[in-house]
C-alpha cells in the first residue's frame, strides 16, 4: 500500500466508531467540530511543518518535524495523532520533497488533496472543503 499510515488511520477510525468517549468540556466543544468544519494553515520549512488552527481544532499552534522524506503522520483536531482514535477530523499527511499529499480519514468533504511545494518553504490553508495557497 502506498500510504501505510492511511491504513492505520482508517483502522483507528473504525475502532473509534465502536467506542464512546466520556463527556468533558473540551471534548464537547470538539464534538461540534465536524458540523462547523475545520480550518488551519500550514507552513512547510524544510522538514518542519508548522500548523496554526483557525477553526475546529483544540490546538492553536503546533509543529511536527520529519526526520526524512517521505514523512507520514496523521493530524486531527487534537494534534498530531500517533496511536489514538481520530478526533473530529483526521488527515493522513505524506510529505515529499516537492509536494504534500493529504488523505481525509474523517470530517472533510474531500478524500484526497495535493499541494505542490517546489522550494524549501511553502504555505497553504486546509479546511473541510479543500486546500489553497496563502
Amino acid at each position: 500500500m502506498k500510504y501505510p499510515i492511511l491504513a492505520v488511520s482508517l483502522a483507528l477510525l473504525g475502532a473509534a466508531a465502536c467506542q464512546q468517549k466520556s463527556a468533558e468540556a473540551p471534548a464537547a466543544e470538539n464534538a461540534a467540530a465536524p458540523a462547523e468544519g475545520f480550518e488551519f494553515t500550514v507552513r512547510k520549512s524544510g522538514l518542519e511543518m508548522a500548523f496554526k488552527g483557525a477553526r475546529g481544532t483544540q490546538w492553536r499552534e503546533l509543529k511536527h518535524s520529519c526526520a526524512a522524506v517521505p514523512c507520514e503522520f496523521v493530524l486531527d483536531s487534537t494534534g498530531v495523532n500517533t496511536d489514538r482514535p481520530v478526533a473530529g477530523f483526521g488527515i493522513a499527511f505524506s510529505v515529499g520533497e516537492k509536494s504534500v499529499d493529504m488523505m481525509s480519514a474523517a470530517g472533510a468533504s474531500w478524500l484526497t488533496l495535493n499541494y505542490a511545494c517546489e522550494g524549501e518553504q511553502c504555505s497553504f490553508k486546509v479546511d473541510d472543503k479543500g486546500v489553497a495557497g496563502i
